[in-house]
């Protein structure tokens, strides 16, 4: 068995190194391998109160080096015990210890440090806030505790295990109350899901989950809600998670699983976000594009799935960024403007479009010019509203070269939907005749620029309509009247 003096002096150790110097990753390697090897083999449960440290019970002598250290960053963050099982993860470790060594947040409760936990982390290790630890006991109280006496030799100064649920602390000894059962519904919650999902019955997992949600709704004491988000955390682990989403695709289920989806946060996220990348169907991905845009965080892992390898991840992804309008996505996506797949430069384009801003221009410019007609047409018929004015020239420059007749008229419908003076210009000298005996322009032109004229409110615009109805070309005519019969 570890000494307990050794536990504290490797604790004391890293926490010191995370603070002072936590560049050198050298000696925080070292330090952490000292603390690792003497927590990993059988845990420990190390605790803080008014009178000083104890591990797994044993109260600790004063001066113990490292003790003062640690109980510092105990009662800064809140913390009354952290007990560290047996095997645990170096990574949950790490967590925790790293978390321990920064500042509080300011908000100076074990419920903030829990928060900040990784979820694996959080759901390893158990951190409690402080509470008042039974004084040094007799085999008397040992039996009132459930111990078996004589079995186990006990310190004279040694304090008792934790008290369990129904115990009343009081002066001197432990008194049990036979009206106080322990029992935790919460527990009770859990273990039925553990078992409704080694049987996959996740509508079963889901209605658990709800129960979570409303008893933490009904709960008056405000220093048990950790308990309820560590409860669910339990109850949806991320292999779940998928299948809790699938089951929001469900017409009847599905403002269940939103809600229970939305309280998860960013662990949610990352699985619909798993689950649209691999989507098979338009009707798949339309849904999970529903959910996701009702969540409230995790804005940063879709962003950082725009330069996933798989072109059809970024599709999906590109997809997603347009429909929620994230303006953190468009330097991504702009990035994968020239992305080898013409169905990610298509999807970057309705992405672009739709988020609408100064700074998609770039993009957009790049796409208009794209190799591919399917992806100039839908970035032609995303340009409109006063963030594309800045696009006026780059169509105009455009429309000489295009040959596509698709694009080539919404093109023009897109000079009419940003109608600016110069739009209206080049849409009335596109409208007009071609001049000089051999002088051709194609009816096609012509007949884009009318509607494009018919899309602008405006003088400019209705006098050039007005000056096609005797044109010659009575596709023209017919066109300029039907646009001035629209205003």
């Amino acid at each position: 068995m570890i000494a307990p003096s050794s536990i504290i002096a490797a604790l004391a150790r890293m926490l010191g190194l995370l603070q002072e110097d936590p560049s050198d990753r050298d000696r925080l390697k070292d330090a952490f391998r000292d603390l690792y090897g003497v927590l990993e083999p059988d845990g420990a449960t190390i605790s803080v109160d008014v009178k000083g440290m104890i591990i797994d019970g044993t109260p600790l002598p004063h001066g113990l080096p490292g003790g003062g250290e640690v109980r510092i960053r105990f009662h800064r963050h809140g913390i009354g015990t952290i007990r560290v099982p047996a095997g645990v993860k170096p990574a949950d470790l790490l967590a925790v210890v790293r978390l321990l060594a920064a500042e509080p947040t300011g908000e100076g409760a074990v419920e903030s440090f829990v928060r900040r936990l990784p979820v694996e982390a959080a759901l390893a290790i158990q951190v409690d806030g402080p509470r008042d630890l039974p004084q040094a006991s007799d085999s008397r109280t040992l039996e009132h505790l459930g111990a078996p006496t004589g079995s186990v030799p006990v310190p004279a100064h040694a304090a008792p295990p934790p008290a369990p649920l129904g115990l009343s602390m009081s002066e001197p000894g432990v008194r049990v109350h036979r009206d106080q059962p322990d029992h935790d519904p919460l527990r009770d919650i859990e273990v039925q899901a553990d078992l409704a999902a080694r049987r996959e019955e996740w509508d079963e997992v889901l209605e658990l989950a709800v129960k979570v949600l409303q008893l933490e709704e009904a709960e008056g004491d405000a220093s048990r809600r950790r308990r309820y988000s560590i409860s669910l955390r339990r109850v949806l682990p991320k292999s779940a998670l998928q299948h809790i989403a699938r089951v929001a695709l469900q017409e009847g289920r599905r403002a269940e699983a939103t809600s229970v989806l939305r309280r998860m946060d960013a662990e949610a996220v990352e699985a619909l976000l798993e689950l649209l990348a691999a989507a098979p169907t338009l009707a798949e991905r339309r849904g999970y594009f529903s959910i996701l845009t009702r969540m409230e965080a995790g804005t940063d892992r879709i962003v950082s799935r725009l330069r996933h390898p798989d072109w059809f991840v970024v599709r999906n992804v590109a997809e997603l960024c347009g429909e929620l309008r994230l303006d953190g996505a468009v330097r991504p996506l702009v990035e994968q403007a020239r992305h080898r797949d013409e169905r990610v430069r298509r999807a970057v384009a309705g992405a672009l479009c739709k988020i609408g801003t100064t700074e998609t221009l770039e993009g957009i410019r790049c796409l208009l010019n794209d190799i591919e007609p399917v992806v100039r047409l839908q970035a032609a018929q995303g340009i409109g509203e006063a963030w594309g004015r800045g696009l006026v020239m780059s169509i105009a420059v455009r429309l000489p070269d295009e040959t596509s007749p698709d694009v080539m008229r919404e093109l023009h419908l897109a000079l009419g939907r940003l109608g600016t003076p110069d739009a209206v210009q080049r849409l009335a000298a596109a409208a007009e005749p071609a001049k000089g005996f051999l002088a051709r322009k194609p009816a096609a032109v012509r007949l884009a620029a009318v509607e494009g004229l018919a899309l602008v409110d405006g003088p400019a615009a209705t006098a050039a309509l007005r000056a096609l109805l005797d044109d010659a070309d009575a596709e023209v005519r017919a066109a300029a009247q039907k646009g001035l019969a629209s205003r």
